[in-house]
């Protein structure tokens, strides 16, 4: 992808990402105030579904990876059983602010996460069934974290 190209479509996906991260604001908000309303949920997954979609294209590899990682939590929430309790509440919460953070670093040129996005990442992968982390652990087999 050329430079110029490449400036084109990041300055559309920082647009973009933006909306839908206020968008998945909003949803978490309703989801806290009306946890029986599943609906949140689905506009939170769509939204985190474009960014690591997004990430991809951009080679945003410490982007796309968490945003995979979030998909699948969500994933299993939207399942058979799903389960939102305060918990999944504050995790949602931590992981706007980590997306928010990386966002603003690949707006500077940056796939970057910070040592609080680590946290909220391994958080997030230890509530994700064996389904989607066996054998799999970020620090050790995504070199890009240390």
């Amino acid at each position: 992808m050329e430079e110029n190209e490449r400036k084109i479509i990041l300055n559309s996906f920082l647009a973009e990402t933006a909306e839908g991260l206020s968008r998945m604001e909003g949803s978490i908000q309703a989801l806290e105030a009306h946890p029986e309303d599943l609906e949140p949920i689905q506009v939170v997954f769509r939204v985190i579904h474009n960014v690591k979609g997004n990430a991809g294209i951009l080679e945003l590899k410490k982007l796309n990876l968490f945003a995979q990682t979030l998909e699948y939590l969500l994933d299993e929430i939207r399942g058979e059983n799903p389960r939102v309790d305060a918990e999944l509440i504050g995790q949602l919460l931590s992981s706007l602010v980590v997306l928010r953070e990386m966002t603003a670093a690949a707006g500077e040129g940056r796939d970057e996460i910070s040592q609080f996005g680590k946290t909220v990442l391994a958080r997030i992968s230890k509530s994700v069934s064996a389904t989607h982390s066996a054998g799999w652990d970020p620090d050790r087999s995504s070199p890009q974290y240390s």
